[in-house]
C-alpha cells in the first residue's frame, strides 16, 4: 500500500457501509465511561480530543448566535 497517494489522509481503507455500522454500534454500546474526555489516559489523544472539541463547541455557539468562549 503506497501512502499519501490523492489523498488528505496517510491511509484509507475502504469498507462495505454496513460493516462499519455494525462496529460503530458495538463499539458505542461497550462505553461505560461517564466523562468521555476524562476517561482518555493518553495525553497526546486527550489534547487532540479537546482540540476538536473546542472547534465543534465554537461552531455550534456561532450557529445559536452565543458569544464565543474564553479559553
Amino acid at each position: 500500500m503506497e501512502a499519501w497517494v490523492g489523498t488528505d489522509y496517510a491511509y484509507r481503507a475502504t469498507l462495505p457501509r454496513a460493516r462499519v455500522a455494525e462496529a460503530m454500534a458495538r463499539a458505542a454500546t461497550e462505553i461505560k465511561a461517564t466523562n468521555f474526555k476524562g476517561s482518555v489516559p493518553e495525553r497526546w489523544r486527550h489534547e487532540a480530543y479537546m482540540r476538536i472539541w473546542s472547534v465543534l463547541a465554537e461552531e455550534q455557539d456561532r450557529r445559536e448566535g452565543r458569544p464565543p468562549r474564553k479559553r
